[in-house]
């Protein structure tokens, strides 16, 4: 998981060595505790990074779809200002949206209240489970991530426009 407001990772990479480099701290020069990579300037002399990161994307997006219950509900995210100039846009959305659904998946809470019963039975989802998620990542550096849980669709909810999850 990566933490925009400190520039860092702050947990271990889901694929691990599956990107090709066994050196995981590569990106900050050997020296995570001393260095971060604000300006995300992995290898700036080539772009093959951004066929590894585009994998690991997918990877993690398949492990995400895993956890997914049926009829989880859409989520509409409202994304930081950009962090990472020479990363495209739609990537740098695609890490918030998921890094979201990770962190709602995983939740011991959600899961009991939400996503065990869903997955248990989807034709009878829990009577509070939300009809839409409403994401707002912090637009300034300190200000945390705002999810809320709500039983309605927000005013110009188009469901051909949104995602589930």
């Amino acid at each position: 998981m990566y933490d925009p407001t400190i520039g860092r990772w702050i947990s271990e990479d889901p694929v691990e060595f599956e990107a090709g480099d066994s050196n995981l701290f590569r990106y900050v020069k050997n020296n995570p505790v001393a260095d971060t990579d604000p300006s995300c300037n992995l290898f700036p002399e080539t772009d093959s990074w951004k066929a590894s990161l585009r994998e690991a994307m997918r990877r993690w997006e398949e492990r995400l779809r895993s956890l997914m219950p049926p009829r989880f509900p859409p989520m509409t995210i409202h994304f930081p200002p950009r962090q990472f100039a020479n990363v495209p846009v739609e990537i740098e959305h695609e890490i918030c949206h998921q890094d979201v659904r990770e962190e709602l998946l995983t939740n011991e809470s959600l899961q009991e209240k939400w996503w065990k019963p869903l997955k248990r039975d989807p034709a009878r989802p829990p009577s509070d489970l939300p009809i839409h998620i409403n994401v707002r990542f912090p637009q300034k550096l300190g200000d945390s991530v705002n999810i809320n849980f709500a039983k309605e669709h927000p005013p110009g909810y188009d469901p051909k426009k949104v995602r589930c999850g």
